[in-house]
């Protein structure tokens, strides 16, 4: 009933206002991202350490009427997924879609998080168990970008990696104001799993999905909808979802999808909206050691966004129009140094200008350039493959090519060379430069790992 539904969400609100505990490693290697995994030194733990009433392998289900929710709750591994909670969510979403009763599915997680994709502490301890994961995995997001019961994805909060695929599947995508988004995968040596890096190049463009994916560049709530990775934008908080339930519980189980764009416009209107062009508050962050596991902080404290400046744009173009890791390696590191030598020495009005395009503001190329040397080159070149080749692959296609590649990955000495260096209380994986990057792609390696041309 709805009164059951409501209760389990005011239960779960109030359970995720206590403190959780925080993993070891994520106070290793620096200053660790909102977006990062929080690694566990202990690699057999259980997959979840938190306890919520009703918990079925991480997710809290519950219903109201004819709509069906599914809350993923792991909010220690920022509701990442291991192989449990995969099949569990697939499971579920296929009991649903067969479910005549059923007209509308909602997808959310708790403690200001969405999805976190892959579980990278479960992936860590059990690498034998890749190829399953990611199947698994695959699988779970197959099933949600195919079906026919009208979903809604509500991210209100992180949304990492992977997690793109879980809400991108969804009918509607709403996400709030503190939202946010990024790759992080490719920091760890693995690719983003299932239909992100697709997305991201069906909804941004080559340049720019290069540039989100190869530097885990973070995305706040109004920039999604901007860029077009959500349909909706919520000046709401965590009484959001109890608000949608108790509209969506009142529509019969043949409801189409403009009936729920019209409640969801209802909610709206309750709880308030943003329009796209207002500043928003995210970008490089000043003084952050970018080293590490996770090189960007998504503090609110943050720089204001670039993504809704047309220069940054222009520059993101012009720095990763090329599908050559080198080449764009070569030119954001061009443009650091530049930039980096005229902030250093002002020109004189008596000097000549240079007729070159230079960077509005010298902190782009600089985060950037930081944020390609502390991702491995391996996992860096593969992602960039995978990105290159989404134009011409379908959807199922792409999310086979991502699963294989991170099965590649997370078996070979990279992914297990990273997470070592983790263990081992920050100590510094080697820093990426041309030279590594030439050597990776002269290799071999990509194209094994991939099935796809460097």
């Amino acid at each position: 009933t709805l009164i059951g539904a409501e209760l389990v969400m005011v239960l779960s609100a109030a359970l995720r206002r206590g403190p959780w505990a925080g993993g070891a490693l994520s106070r290793m290697g620096g200053a660790l991202s909102r977006a990062g995994h929080l690694l566990h030194q202990c690699a057999s733990r259980p997959s979840s350490t938190v306890s919520y009433p009703f918990l079925e392998n991480g997710i809290l289900p519950s219903e109201a009427m004819g709509v069906r929710v599914a809350q993923l709750a792991k909010p220690e591994e920022i509701n990442s997924m291991d192989l449990r909670m995969a099949q569990e969510l697939a499971a579920k979403v296929t009991q649903w879609e067969t479910n005549e009763a059923v007209s509308t599915v909602v997808f959310s997680g708790v403690d200001e998080a969405f999805c976190g994709g892959v579980d990278l502490d479960f992936l860590a301890s059990q690498p034998s168990a890749a190829n399953e994961l990611f199947e698994a995995l695959r699988d779970l997001y197959s099933r949600v970008h195919a079906a026919r019961t009208v979903s809604v994805g509500l991210a209100l909060g992180q949304v990492t990696g992977g997690g793109l695929s879980l809400l991108s599947g969804s009918t509607f995508q709403m996400v709030g104001v503190d939202s946010c988004f990024a790759c992080q995968e490719q920091r760890y040596g693995l690719v983003s799993d299932g239909s992100t890096l697709k997305v991201l190049v069906d909804r941004v463009g080559l340049p720019m999905a290069r540039f989100l994916a190869l530097t885990g560049h973070a995305v706040r709530g109004e920039d999604m909808l901007r860029l077009g990775l959500a349909s909706h934008l919520t000046m709401g908080s965590s009484e959001t979802e109890r608000d949608l339930l108790r509209l969506l519980s009142g529509i019969s189980a043949h409801s189409s999808a403009k009936d729920v764009e019209a409640l969801v416009g209802e909610l709206l209107d309750t709880v308030g909206t943003t329009q796209p062009g207002a500043p928003s508050v995210l970008g490089w962050a000043d003084g952050v050691d970018v080293r590490g596991i996770a090189g960007l902080d998504m503090a609110s404290d943050a720089n204001p966004s670039f993504l809704s400046d047309p220069a940054f744009h222009s520059w993101v173009d012009r720095c990763f129009q090329s599908s050559s890791l080198s080449e764009i390696f070569a030119q954001v590191q061009a443009d650091a140094t530049a930039t980096a030598n005229a902030s250093a020495s002002p020109p004189s009005p008596s000097s000549p200008t240079s007729s070159l395009p230079s960077p509005p503001h010298p902190s782009w190329p600089a985060g950037a350039l930081a944020a390609l040397r502390s991702t491995p080159a391996l996992s860096m070149a593969a992602t960039l493959s995978l990105v290159n080749s989404a134009p011409n692959s379908s959807m199922q296609d792409f999310m086979q090519t991502a699963a294989r590649t991170n099965v590649a990955l997370a078996q070979g000495d990279e992914f297990q060379a990273v997470i070592q260096s983790i263990l081992e209380d920050g100590a510094e994986y080697p820093e990426t430069d041309l030279d590594l990057i030439s050597s990776v792609l002269e290799d071999g390696r990509v194209q094994q790992a991939t099935g796809l041309s460097p």
